[in-house]
């Protein structure tokens, strides 16, 4: 915590935002080294499918970027900044792992149970915020952003660590470690880097982890494999909690089509409150008909208004748009260029959670 306190909140420049920190991460590895669970025999075959599921992840995120955008790294491979880099991340890598073999030693045993599992979510929810930017949150000025850096960074985080804890528990830090050294190692060392829209590397990223929690809940668990009794195995039965979740994420995440949209303002009342969140559909401009409630581009702005008109202007389809709650016709003419999509269906009330947030956030900036 410390460690994170100095990171985050201590402004340094130049070299020492690296080496500080770094030094700090070192000496909690070396606070954190020798307590192992004594008990497991970590084996080579293991270590090579942590590896390998490293190496898939990689590949995995490879394949979208060739796919949709691969980017120039933001990382510089001059000599001495790289090692900076390297240092920065390993060292960090190497306290989070150790430090999370204590937690997992301390913390998970017994049998698989409801108390178990609460205390493994726990420690990787923990892990999972160590590693979020809190400017980065504060910084967050709306609902739209908050669900984007949900989707992209806090959900994937959360979900890689229930994997590291997962693998942690299995074996030891050092086979987690390797997991994290492989992707170090390719983020700080790859000249391209996948450039993915946000909506599909959340999506891509989450898919990755729950594939590599089922690969290693199918493994053998005999001690001659992992050095695991199956009295101490998380059974894979454990993670069925996952898979609503991940339907909800890949959900809100736009993997089905539909994207989340938190209303924010009382011109369609009653159909739609402040609060709902609506799902809008991509659906062709031409086959808009009047009375559809559809989502359109006014600036920066997206609004969620009723047709009441559809108008053929110079060989040109045109929507004349109102909110039910308003007693005047938007004042913008939707094309097709600013048309986004039809609203499919809506969760009553549940965007009211990230408004407060973002309200608390607003607040706090103009405090401070």
């Amino acid at each position: 915590m410390l460690t994170y306190i100095v990171t985050y909140f201590l402004v340094l420049k130049g070299t020492a935002a690296y080496i500080i920190p770094s030094v700090l991460w070192v000496f909690t590895f070396i606070l954190a080294y020798p307590y192992k669970r004594s008990s497991t025999l970590s084996s080579f075959q293991f270590k090579v499918v942590v590896a390998s599921l490293a190496t898939f992840s990689i590949v995995a995120n490879f394949i979208g970027g060739l796919a949709t955008n691969l980017g120039k790294t933001p990382y510089t491979l001059e000599p001495i900044p790289l090692v900076f880099n390297l240092f920065y991340g390993v060292s960090r890598a190497l306290a989070f792992e150790y430090t999370r073999g204590i937690i997992v030693a301390k913390f998970l045993k017994g049998k698989n149970s409801i108390g178990i599992v609460l205390r493994f979510i726990a420690i990787s929810s923990f892990f999972a915020l160590l590693i979020l930017n809190p400017y980065r949150v504060l910084g967050l000025e709306n609902a739209i952003e908050a669900i984007k850096f949900l989707n992209m960074i806090v959900f994937p985080a959360f979900i890689e660590n229930i994997l590291l804890t997962q693998i942690v528990y299995m074996s030891d830090p050092s086979t987690s470690l390797i997991y994290r050294l492989v992707k170090i190692g390719f983020l700080y060392t790859s000249p391209v880097l996948p450039d993915l829209p946000w909506t599909l590397k959340s999506t891509l990223n989450i898919a990755v982890v729950l594939i590599s929690l089922i690969v290693l809940g199918s493994l053998d668990t005999t001690k001659r494999f992992t050095g695991l009794s199956r009295e101490d195995r998380i059974d894979l039965k454990g993670y069925l909690w996952v898979i609503p979740v991940i339907i909800l994420l890949l959900l809100f995440s736009g993997f089905f089509g539909v994207k989340p949209y938190v209303v924010i303002s009382g011109s369609m009342e009653p159909t739609l409150n402040i609060g709902d969140i609506v799902f809008v559909g991509k659906t062709s401009f031409n086959d808009v008909k009047v009375s559809d409630i559809v989502a359109y581009y006014d600036g920066n702005n997206i609004v969620i208004h009723r047709v009441v008109e559809i108008k053929n202007n110079d060989r040109k389809v045109i929507l004349k748009l109102r909110g039910d709650a308003n007693d005047n016709v938007d004042p913008i003419d939707v094309t097709k260029e600013l048309f986004i999509g039809s609203v499919v269906f809506k969760v009553p009330k549940l965007g009211l959670v990230p408004i407060y947030l973002s309200n608390l956030i607003k607040s706090f900036n103009l405090w401070s």
